[in-house]
């Protein structure tokens, strides 16, 4: 009797445990909201990924989110290990910054396909079907600030086609490659206010840039205009001009007009101190907080895993404007 009594107990706790377990695997193993981890992979460290990188953080550290944070080094080889160790690690998501969007493809099918959903941030994905793609309308923010040059008093006051400098980011960069094209086109529109004297391949490497500037200074002195896609290379512009005591302000003799992207630090520091005409800025507050946000919502089941490319916030600060539009940029609390 004693014998029956204890295997009724055995079969009634295995029928539980075995119960449990069923209940468990119904749920379908829903994440526990409160207890995320993030993986998070940027392509380098400038002005303005700092920013992105903290609107990360400070947005993860609002919604309870553990992160694990690496940079690439603008290594494509790096950050394919960084989202292949993130897989590896079981993260519930992955944000990624590519350094290449197409060499960065194979990494986030390879996440997908293992469950684990990622939200690209600032760039895309070229050959990949992320869950969501997050960047700013670069080609729109380059058209409207080479708008604004066209209709500019400057552009009217010299009396003749503006002799522009373009400089060009890495073309591996669906950001760089919308600005390019955008800038292309605005100039091919307006043959009466722009002469395109050349343009200049930089990879995103100051160095490169630094040279070509020089040389195109060199061969083509009455360069009136530099025109940039990214605050990134502002830093050999102002050496390359400081080397012919060019750097100076808009309104001082032997100037060079520059327009940049970005809205950081360095841009809009240019503008408010009359180096630069105008910058374009992308949101990089709004980037890294949509980062999370939607990797957040994929995660719960609340957004579908449909490569969706979703434009964050952009707009123009030209100088003539700064003191109304300048308090709105995410940079503008550091700005001396």
């Amino acid at each position: 009797m004693v014998k029956r009594c204890i295997s009724i107990v055995v079969t009634l706790i295995m029928l539980f445990s075995v119960l449990t377990a069923c209940n468990k695997g119904s749920s379908g193993g829903a994440p526990d909201p409160e207890n995320l981890t993030f993986g998070v992979t940027v392509s380098m460290i400038s002005g303005y990924y700092t920013a992105m990188i903290n609107a990360i953080e400070a947005k993860a550290a609002e919604m309870g989110i553990e992160l694990v944070l690496l940079v690439a080094d603008d290594d494509s080889t790096k950050q394919n290990q960084q989202m292949e160790n993130f897989i590896a690690q079981k993260v519930d998501a992955i944000i990624c910054n590519p350094v290449d969007g197409t060499a960065i493809s194979s990494a986030v099918q390879m996440a997908m396909d293992a469950g684990i959903p990622v939200i690209t941030v600032d760039r895309l994905a070229e050959e990949a079907t992320p869950s969501k793609q997050i960047k700013g309308d670069a080609y729109g923010l380059s058209r409207d600030i080479m708008e604004w040059y066209a209709q500019s008093d400057e552009a009217k006051n010299l009396g003749r086609p503006t002799r522009t400098l373009v400089l060009v980011g890495q073309m591996s960069d669906s950001y760089a490659v919308d600005c390019l094209r955008a800038h292309r086109e605005v100039i091919d529109e307006n043959p009466d206010v722009f002469e395109l004297v050349a343009e200049i391949p930089g990879e995103w490497n100051q160095d490169i840039i630094l040279t070509g500037v020089q040389n195109a200074l060199s061969a083509n002195p009455d360069i009136d205009l530099i025109v940039s896609p990214s605050d990134f290379y502002i830093p050999p512009v102002r050496s390359a001009l400081s080397q012919l005591n060019r750097w100076v302000t808009h309104s001082e003799p032997g100037h060079v007009y520059l327009m940049s992207n970005d809205g950081d630090v360095e841009g809009m520091q240019g503008v408010k101190d009359g180096y630069l005409l105008a910058d374009g800025v992308v949101d990089a507050r709004a980037c890294g907080e949509w980062g999370v946000e939607y990797a957040f919502k994929v995660v719960m089941g609340e957004a579908e895993n449909d490569g969706e490319v979703l434009s964050f916030p952009c707009f123009v600060v030209p100088y003539t404007r700064f003191d109304e539009l300048a308090p709105s940029v995410y940079s503008y609390s550091e700005l001396s």
